[in-house]
């Protein structure tokens, strides 16, 4: 329901002559129906050109996506969504093995594997690189659980932290955006070198999601992927921009992304600083997204203006050259991404491409769990597991 229509609602139950008991069945009534109304199965779009397609033949092997999906009961609202997939989610603790990539620009990028059980999982499993959002890295609660995910079916994991991302050191003065995809597919011919003949999959969230995208589309059929999941992608920067304009939206979502990208450029301030172009001295003028893309990712990457990197950056423009299995998980309720954005001509211009949009979810949460002990489990996780397991058993087949 509409967040003015529960306020309707709410205030008329307040100010109603009924006792406040009724008052308070009507409610939980109207919270109840409503819950259920939303829940329905997710939709899913496939190419009706192409119906022997991989992922034709996928979407039957994944009942995540052949089930209703019911959103946490205590916390169904987008917004509560998104808090709490962040915030209070449980975090596994998980074992890693750090492992330093140096690239060929004297950058580095930090690579954190899981250290699964051997008894478990074998060293010639497929492997999952994790590709995170904004700000994020290998302690994100999602990169997390995503990682637990794969060992418990058998798979082997590594979480890629961006340049400088999470507690990484920053060897040059270039960080990382939203379109940079020259990293990824540097750790991409590393890990095909040390694990050769050992199948990769990659999953991204948000930013991460739309750099995966891109690179994807830029590789077409030469990528070493198998398949990959897009989750809460960012597809379009120019939409999302435009969303996150709105006041309310910008005051709480967009403030909170600011000041991480402030705390990221300060942290690094010494190195950044080399480059001679990040504006500094002017670093109190920013107040948003777009400020910090003039002041300092614009200007790093070398586009002439914020629009010129958001049309460059933004992914939806090449899933007509995806050439492996790729599935597109949005919620039509993401209050950071809007569903504008959502690229639902995809399928159609290309078979390789599922996209699969949820009414609720919020931003990278999809949460399912309603044990507020162990708030953990989310759709995100299954579709994503069920997804590659089932390309995995179709590829080996065919």
């Amino acid at each position: 329901m509409h967040f003015l229509a529960w306020a309707a609602l709410i205030s008329a139950a307040t100010f109603s002559p009924l006792p406040a008991a009724a008052s308070a069945a009507i409610l939980a009534s109207a919270f109840i129906a409503d819950y259920y109304l939303e829940s329905e199965l997710p939709k899913i779009f496939l190419s009706r050109k192409s119906p022997s397609s991989i992922n034709a033949r996928v979407v039957p092997l994944c009942p995540a996506l052949k089930r209703r999906y019911f959103p946490s009961f205590w916390f169904a609202n987008s917004h509560l969504q998104t808090v709490t997939g962040s915030w209070l989610r449980h975090t596994p603790k998980l074992k890693f093995r750090r492992e330093i990539l140096n690239l060929d620009d004297g950058g580095a990028i930090y690579l954190d594997w899981g250290v699964p059980d051997r008894h478990k999982v074998s060293p010639t499993a497929p492997i999952i690189v994790v590709l995170h959002g904004l700000t994020g890295g290998s302690h994100e609660t999602y990169v997390r659980n995503i990682m637990l995910e794969a060992e418990q079916h058998g798979w082997q994991s590594v979480a890629f932290n961006f340049r400088g991302a999470s507690d990484s050191v920053l060897h040059t003065p270039m960080s990382y955006n939203a379109g940079q995809t020259h990293d990824l597919r540097s750790l991409l011919k590393h890990i095909g070198k040390t694990h050769p003949d050992v199948p990769l999959y990659a999953i991204g969230y948000s930013l991460g999601a739309n750099i995966l995208v891109k690179y994807l589309g830029e590789e077409g059929a030469r990528t070493p992927l198998k398949a990959a999941v897009a989750v809460s992608s960012v597809h379009n920067l120019h939409e999302a921009n435009k969303f996150m304009k709105e006041p309310l939206r910008n005051m709480f979502y967009g403030s909170i992304m600011t000041s991480g990208l402030k705390r990221f450029a300060l942290r690094h301030k010494a190195v950044l600083s080399q480059s001679g172009v990040v504006d500094y001295d002017n670093f109190h003028q920013i107040r948003s997204v777009p400020d910090f893309d003039e002041f300092v990712t614009r200007r790093l990457f070398g586009y002439a203006t914020v629009e010129d990197y958001y049309s460059d950056a933004s992914s939806d423009r090449l899933l007509h050259n995806v050439g492996v299995p790729l599935l597109l998980l949005s919620a039509l309720d993401d209050p950071i991404i809007p569903a504008a954005a959502i690229p639902y001509d995809a399928p159609e211009r290309n078979p390789n491409v599922l996209l699969v949009t949820t009414n609720s979810g919020g931003h990278v949460a999809f949460m399912t769990d309603n044990n507020l002990l162990h708030f953990r489990k989310s759709l995100m996780d299954d579709v994503a597991m069920q997804y590659f397991t089932a390309v995995a058993q179709l590829q080996e087949s065919d």
